[in-house]
């Protein structure tokens, strides 16, 4: 990333970068979201543009249970309409049967629950 230690709340980098097919997305999966949604935007618009284009999509975090399985069945429901995209919950039922791994963090759950309606590809 470039950088050691922290980045302040108001870095131009703060919450994503973006670096040539790559988007950094700063996403802390607290009990209480502090998740914007522009960061889950922004990756709809990245995904979808490399998507679209042919390419694979790479997801990824550190664990890989919450925050990055959090962001395939969002991009499946709302650009590939592979999954249910009335609600978050009935997203994810679906997406567990496919990932019975996915265990998303309260945080994430919740903010997804809360703003579903509003992002959109």
């Amino acid at each position: 990333m470039g950088y050691r230690g922290s980045l302040l709340p108001y870095h131009a980098h703060y919450l994503m970068l973006s670096r040539k097919a790559a988007l950094f997305l700063n996403l802390i999966d607290l009990p209480r979201p502090l998740f914007k949604p522009e960061s889950f935007r922004a990756f709809l618009a990245f995904a979808r543009q490399y998507y679209d284009g042919g390419a694979s999509v790479l997801v990824h975090c550190n664990r890989g249970d919450s925050r990055a399985p959090s962001l395939a069945p969002l991009f499946l429901a709302k650009h590939l309409h592979a999954l249910p995209c009335d609600s978050y919950a009935a997203a994810a039922k679906a997406f567990v049967s496919v990932c019975p791994g996915y265990r998303p963090g309260a945080g994430i759950r919740r903010f997804l629950n809360e703003h579903w309606a509003a992002l959109r590809c």
